[in-house]
């Protein structure tokens, strides 16, 4: 009986193509994990807080280089209108790239000025090189979800960590500082890629074949909704959660800006391990759902889902933080534990709001994903400078933390509501997954005072 039940379950597609991507995640995650105490010892805090200053300016201009069009790229009609949505992405980038290319070479230095990272203005040549790899990674990647390609998705992970984890690590034990960090990151958002182009070429030829400039300009009007509407929910999302970290390190330092990083990669582990793979899966099946009238149960299941695995681990790692990251990264990274604890409920909403937030791409609500992003960035600023004049530079993090928290629980109601779930689908999950998470918390707690 219970083989017929793990056979059922696997013959899901669903399920099934969320086991193989989580899997490889996984392993990269893993990976991770296992380096990031040689890292922490390898390099400062201070070195790390100028590698997330970098990482704050890639994520806020590298998620919109190709102004959105990726996204489209699943949602395509036929294999080559995708393959032309493809082609119109990549030059974006292409384009992007290069005019971060001339203002880097232009005002790099007073850039570096401007973000309090002097220490930054060498190396800030690096950054249109990496929006380039990243962005081709990204356009790669929403064909593969396209079409399917979820053990080259898998694998193209594995070698984003591998490479990534490798650079840095032989980097830092050779002394290089601060663009050991960053060469590594380089490497990591852009590996992956030749091995999903290799199977796009395999597969896809004909497709890629019609790409014309004709039927390029076509796709660009085509689709336009998303650089006039998703390219600027993007850059509100991004400056929302990256802005502050900049405001941070001018009030309260760069070694702030560190342990913070630190706090953010540690509590991002659940998050991509489970909760992106679980997204892509969810996106690819949604389109098709949601023309069916179903998209409410696929949304249900995913919550559920979530709820169950990912939430107890969550607070698991936010109860034993303060005790366990002095331990595990060297005691000069302890505050980074505090900072884990206060994450907790933001990673929580995050987590299970993220991987549904496609289905306001799916039934073309893109205005309502804007509109949500610059309310979030209000939140967040909101919450930054009441703590700065109320609690002083001492509280700027914990602050951030709460908005966080505030804003993913708006975003999951609201990514809710327009994917047809009710009041009682919310009881449903809550109900199903309260028992697992407590078991968590019991284990957390029982770890923590006896052990």
């Amino acid at each position: 009986m219970q083989y017929k039940k793990i056979k059922k379950l696997f013959s899901n597609d669903f399920f099934r193509a969320m086991v193989i991507l989580t899997s490889g995640t996984a392993f990269a995650q893993a990976l991770n994990i296992i380096a990031l105490p040689l890292i922490t010892r390898l390099f400062s805090p201070q070195e790390f807080g100028a590698f997330a200053i970098f990482v704050t300016l890639f994520s806020i201009v590298g998620g919109i280089a190709s102004l959105r069009y990726e996204i489209a790229i699943p949602l395509a009609i036929s294999d080559d209108e995708a393959a032309n949505v493809f082609g119109i992405a990549l030059i974006c980038a292409l384009v992007t790239s290069t005019v971060i290319f001339i203002i880097i070479t232009l005002f790099g230095s007073k850039i570096a000025y401007l973000i309090n990272s002097p220490q930054l203005n060498p190396y800030l040549w690096l950054l249109p090189i990496t929006v380039l790899a990243g962005s081709v990674y990204s356009i790669f990647h929403y064909w593969a979800i396209r079409k399917k390609y979820f053990s080259q998705i898998a694998s193209s992970t594995i070698d984003q960590s591998i490479i990534g984890v490798s650079v840095q690590i032989l980097l830092g034990l050779l002394g290089f500082g601060i663009i050991g960090l960053l060469l590594g990151h380089t490497a990591k958002v852009g590996a992956g890629s030749f091995r999903i182009a290799k199977k796009m070429m395999s597969d896809s030829r004909d497709a890629i074949k019609q790409i014309t400039p004709k039927e390029l300009l076509k796709v660009a009007r085509v689709y336009d909704r998303y650089p006039k509407y998703s390219t600027f929910d993007v850059l509100a999302n991004s400056v929302s959660i990256q802005a502050p970290i900049i405001f941070i390190a001018a009030k309260a330092g760069i070694v702030e800006v560190g342990l913070l990083a630190l706090a953010m990669k540690v509590m991002q582990t659940p998050l991509t391990l489970i909760g992106s793979s679980v997204g892509k899966v969810y996106y690819s099946q949604a389109v098709e759902e949601n023309s069916k009238g179903h998209l409410d149960a696929l949304t249900i299941k995913v919550l559920s889902m979530l709820a169950k695995v990912g939430v107890g681990p969550i607070i698991f790692l936010g109860i034993l933080s303060p005790s366990a990251v002095g331990f595990v990264f060297g005691d000069e990274w302890t505050r980074a534990g505090e900072l884990i604890r206060w994450m907790t409920p933001w990673f929580v909403m995050q987590f299970l709001s993220s991987p549904i937030s496609m289905s306001l791409h799916i039934i073309g609500r893109q205005k309502t994903l804007l509109g949500l992003t610059i309310f979030g960035l209000a939140i967040r600023v909101a919450f930054i400078f009441g703590a700065l004049s109320f609690f002083g530079v001492n509280s700027l993090s914990e602050s951030y933390a709460i908005s966080g928290a505030v804003f993913y629980s708006i975003c999951l109601l609201i990514f809710s509501h327009y994917a047809g779930l009710k009041k009682y689908d919310f009881l449903k999950v809550i109900i199903s997954s309260t028992p697992i998470i407590l078991l968590w918390v019991f284990l957390a707690l029982t770890i923590l005072y006896f052990i």
